[in-house]
């Protein structure tokens, strides 16, 4: 099977790369292809090469990938021919942030429509609990999809349980070829890896620092890394001894020490040389209350005993809840120095922990089972059920999804405040109203679709979803953002 991988520009990419390599790895293992596109307005990305990773201003890398345009006048046509040789088209992102410099741009979801115009099943990876907030637009194509993969549980019992859609649970895709303990390898220090995010526990981290008598070493980077160092409370300068990217000393321990973002051939040797991992991702509640972490499972993969807070191993939804595989961490500074310091001390312990962890990974998280899986939905006649829009297929957990009132799951028209505004006024034009008026009688006489699938007689969905979405487009023309 021959899948075309499209993926959009988002910063601060983290563990969306981890799942892009496990796929790819997984799937070609499987004897299929996977061809990596990156999607933009032009199709010329700066610092993105098809032939190795980039390092993009020292924050985060880019694996190799071609390039296509989505708002070019030959887009449409060139982007029909080429998906013409693949069987899947797989989001790597549903779609482009609605963000301000994006400018309510919604040229994007032609990728959707000439996908369903063409037949193809399309798959979207959701890698948040938040696509309600960040890109809303993105249900003005979703009854397009086949299925979702959703990587973040929490999801499933919040903002993807009023998105109507099939949805199949994805664990971390690693490579455990090369799993092992790497006893021999490892040094008594910690390591963080964690892209810098708030969510992440990054500040909670760095004012335990100073109570941790180990060596630590810091990675990766993020938005927090640049706000920390001009924090008014001075954690920065008290957390770190030594940064290697600009060559600076803290008031810290010499042993703690910056080494800023890593390209991804860097990272196994740094989990293997390393006896523990810290990512206090899930600890600060509201929707990320108790989530997991690409970098939980794959410092798991080489030995490195995962630390994390103590809500990912008791959250009912957790996949790590009461398997006694990782060692956990209070929210508060000292108790997360008390228990880093404890852990430490005992490498036995450490060694019985991770030797659990190594079983449970190498079956969790394997790329080749994995990509099967998919591989079985992608040919699966999913139906919808009219009384639950969300169908969820996992066994994360047996609470029932929430079911809604049934406006929360309608297609209705969307316009961006990003979007451009006129400062004339525009006098009323009859076309555009004689258009909405045709799409309000239109909606009764959709043609079915079946999975995802656009059949012969199911064209009608795909030109009603452009439609609406041109109606929009004009309706921005005419009147500006109402």
């Amino acid at each position: 099977m021959k899948f075309l991988a499209v993926d959009f520009d988002v910063i601060e990419r983290g563990g969306i790369n981890r799942i892009v390599e496990g796929l790819k790895y997984g799937l070609e293992a499987a004897g299929s292809s996977f061809d990596y596109y990156w999607a933009s307005t032009s199709g010329k990305l700066r610092s993105l090469s098809p032939d190795a990773p980039t390092m993009v201003n020292d924050r985060y890398y880019r694996l190799p990938a071609r390039q296509l345009s989505y708002k070019r006048r030959d887009s449409a046509h060139n982007f029909s021919r080429l998906l013409r040789n693949y069987d899947v088209l797989l989001m790597i992102q549903a779609c482009p942030h609605d963000i301000k410099g994006k400018q309510g741009d919604m040229s994007w979801t032609m990728l959707y429509e000439v996908a369903a115009e063409l037949g193809k099943p399309i798959v979207v990876i959701i890698h948040d609990n938040l696509w309600d907030r960040y890109y809303e637009w993105y249900r003005q194509v979703s009854d397009l999809v086949k299925f979702h993969l959703f990587t973040c549980y929490q999801s499933k019992y919040d903002s993807l349980s009023r998105l109507p859609g099939n949805y199949v649970f994805l664990p971390t895709p690693l490579d455990v070829e090369q799993a092992g303990l790497y006893s021999q390898e490892k040094s008594g220090s910690l390591c963080w890896m964690p892209q810098w995010k708030k969510w992440k526990g990054i500040y909670q981290f760095l004012a335990a620092l100073p109570d941790i008598t180990f060596p630590v070493d810091l990675y990766n980077s993020g938005i927090e890394y640049h706000n920390v160092r001009q924090d008014p409370s001075g954690v920065w300068k008290s957390a770190i001894g030594l940064n290697h990217v600009n060559k600076t000393k803290g008031r810290g321990d010499p042993t703690h020490q910056y080494w800023g973002s890593q390209l991804p051939d860097a990272i196994p040797g740094i989990y293997k040389t390393h006896a523990a991992s810290i990512d206090l991702a899930g600890s600060i509640g509201d929707r990320f209350d108790g989530q997991t972490s690409c970098i939980m499972f794959e410092a798991m993969v080489y030995g490195c005993l995962s630390v994390v807070h103590e809500k990912v191993d008791t959250h009912r939804w957790s996949p790590l809840a009461g398997q006694d595989i990782v060692w956990t961490v209070p929210s508060d500074p000292k108790g997360i120095a008390e228990r880093v310091n404890e852990i430490i001390r005992k490498p036995k312990t450490r060694g019985r922990i991770a030797k659990r962890a190594l079983e449970f990974v190498t079956e969790y998280s394997d790329a080749k089972t994995l990509a099967n899986m998919v591989l079985e939905f992608v040919d699966a006649d999913l139906t919808r059920d009219p009384e639950h829009p969300a169908t969820f297929y996992d066994n994360i957990c047996e609470d029932p999804v929430p079911i809604y009132d049934y406006t929360q799951y309608e297609l209705k028209p969307y316009v961006s405040k990003y979007a451009a505004k006129k400062e004339e006024t525009v006098p009323l034009d009859e076309e555009v109203v004689d258009l909405a008026v045709a799409a309000d009688d239109t909606l009764m006489d959709l043609a079915p679709m079946a999975n995802g699938q656009v059949h012969a007689e199911g064209l009608d969905g795909v030109r009603w979803i452009r439609f609406m979405n041109g109606v929009a487009r004009a309706w921005i023309e005419a009147f500006g953002d109402v």
